[in-house]
């Protein structure tokens, strides 16, 4: 045993090499956060804030078909992303994953001149 870990080597090594198997005794490894499944509720708050904050009636936040699956976030038809609920600590927070398919884009060439780097407002 060495620094709380108990190892051993399956392949007859020296102890310089490093060990096949370890297990560690007695530690528990940090939760970082914990994912929770959203309430009908927070999803209509949810919902509500994002189309409050964005100015878009059409913003729709979809209930999972089956425990488990993603919380997905729809303009009209189009998929956006993904909505998620994180508990870390008591405090409960919302995340918004939004993803943009390069195919999705606009050709560079369509682009106005002078908005290269240029935060829009």
């Amino acid at each position: 045993m060495r620094n709380g870990l108990r190892c051993s080597n399956t392949e007859g090594q020296p102890d310089a090499v490093l060990p096949k198997r370890c297990i560690i005794i007695g530690y528990e490894p940090p939760q970082l956060y914990v994912e929770t499944v959203m309430t009908p509720n927070e999803i209509a708050r949810v919902q509500d804030y994002l189309r409050r904050t964005f100015g878009n009636d059409r913003i729709t936040i979809v209930p999972p078909p089956k425990r488990g699956a993603p919380i997905e976030m729809l303009i009209g038809d189009e998929f956006i992303g993904v909505v998620h609920r994180d508990e870390d600590e008591g405090e409960v927070s919302y995340d918004l994953h939004i993803t943009i398919l390069s195919e999705d884009l606009p050709p560079a060439s369509a682009v106005p001149a002078g908005t290269k780097g240029k935060p829009t407002r």
